[in-house]
């Protein structure tokens, strides 16, 4: 045994205590999110917003900037166990083209997270962001660089086959590969099947809704039709029965943010 492999080991509990709470500060974001959205779309306040705001709106609660303290150290022991899981393989997925894909999605994943726990700290130490990362600036400066049209279209169609993925998961409802469940009841499990999969699902329809819109952003070179997740749900929430998805939509990211709660207690954790 190296000492690589030792080091990692010793730091093993750690890093699973870190996922763990990770998995509690991922819940938390997309039940704000959701919790917002619903309440924008039966007009008693609320915001549609994506991650970043979620994290904004806490700044003003009692205690505000300890609960982002805390999300931030959560969410950076989420990203360094995707970043394991992706380098070392630890999930045992392989060298083949399906694992790799999986352990290229973990690394997605860490750094996604990575980045918004960063966020979360500036937020906790009273900075503020700016529009300079929102995703119309990004797009638009793919858009002009070469083969960037393409790229947009390209990204487009990853992000909603992911949507497509989701939702497919959460039909499938295959709770039992990740999550330990053997000794839950097994009427609470049905309960926990039936939340896990309806937040699944909405959080599937949030992403098919982002890369079909980021498609057409690509094909028409348009930036600002390219949108995040706050966009995303405000589109959602312009038709005519624009109200109704969007506060079920909004429910079912409440009900993903409980399935996260569930990860936080029952996940199969390997580092």
């Amino acid at each position: 045994m190296n000492a690589g492999t030792q080091t990692l080991n010793a730091a093993g509990p750690w890093i699973e205590r870190l996922a763990r709470i990770g998995f509690v500060a991922k819940g938390v974001v997309h039940i704000l999110i959701g919790f917002l959205a619903a309440r924008a779309a039966i007009g008693t306040g609320g915001s549609t917003t994506g991650a970043s705001g979620a994290l904004q709106s806490i700044i003003g609660e009692p205690f505000g900037k300890v609960l982002l303290g805390v999300i931030a150290v959560g969410l950076f022991g989420y990203a360094m166990w995707r970043l394991i899981e992706a380098v070392l393989d630890t999930s045992r997925r392989g060298s083949e083209s399906r694992g790799l894909a999986v352990r290229i999605g973990s690394a997605g994943k860490a750094l996604i997270y990575g980045g918004l726990s960063i966020e979360a700290f500036r937020l906790a130490l009273g900075s503020r962001g700016d529009s300079s990362d929102s995703t119309e600036h990004w797009i638009a400066l793919a858009l002009r660089q070469p083969f960037g049209q393409a790229l947009v279209v390209l990204a487009g169609a990853g992000v909603a086959a992911y949507g497509i993925y989701q939702l497919t998961r959460a039909w499938r409802s295959k709770l039992n590969r990740d999550l330990e469940l053997s000794r839950v009841p097994f009427e609470s499990r049905k309960w926990i099947t039936g939340i896990s999969r309806f937040g699944i699902a909405a959080r599937g329809v949030v992403f098919g809704l982002i890369g079909y819109l980021l498609i057409a952003a690509g094909i028409n070179q348009r930036a600002s039709q390219a949108e995040d997740v706050g966009g995303a749900l405000r589109t959602l929430g312009s038709d005519p029965f624009g109200p109704i998805a969007l506060a079920t939509v909004g429910v079912g990211l409440i009900a993903y943010g409980l399935y996260e709660f569930l990860n936080a207690r029952y996940r199969k954790i390997t580092i």
